[in-house]
């Protein structure tokens, strides 16, 4: 159990690093607010890409590594909401302005990605395998929804 629980350690932190290749090509010009809100958004795709793999894999994930990367997930939510200052459109961000214009929703769904991650907190502490992989798919979808409201289509 513990070389498992090692062996996921060593996935998840290879996957969430922020210096990736594909980060450093899509962030190329990004300064500022732009360039901390565009890396963390790297790192909550690494860290949804991490966590799908250890929910999908064939052995029984380690729970540990999993509310690790749930916990991360949630915190993004509260910090993307700060991470948006009014005026902070400049390239390369693919921020639309109606993050400004409907702050409301935005921060509504920035919530929801929250909940939705503490849920799936809660779930993996349950034991109840059953709903990891739906409960995951509601995090995905905030995730979904948020850039189709509040994301442009370039540098997708």
């Amino acid at each position: 159990m513990a070389v498992r629980s090692i062996v996921w350690f060593f996935l998840v932190m290879a996957a969430v690093s922020p210096f990736s290749v594909t980060s450093l090509n899509a962030h190329e010009g990004a300064t500022g607010i732009v360039k901390e809100r565009m890396d963390l958004m790297v790192s909550l795709r690494q860290t949804m890409k991490a966590l799908s793999g250890m929910i999908r894999a064939d052995e029984r994930p380690d729970n540990a590594a999993l509310i690790d990367a749930a916990t991360r997930i949630s915190e993004h939510g509260k910090q993307m909401q700060l991470l948006f200052p009014t005026g902070s459109m400049e390239a390369p961000s693919v921020a639309r302005p109606e993050i400004w214009t409907d702050r409301r929703q935005f921060n509504a769904m920035a919530d929801t990605l929250g909940r939705e991650a503490q849920s799936l907190i809660e779930i993996v502490r349950s034991g109840d395998r059953e709903r990891l992989m739906p409960q995951f798919r509601r995090v995905g979808a905030s995730c979904s929804a948020c850039h189709k409201s509040f994301r442009s289509k370039k540098g997708s």
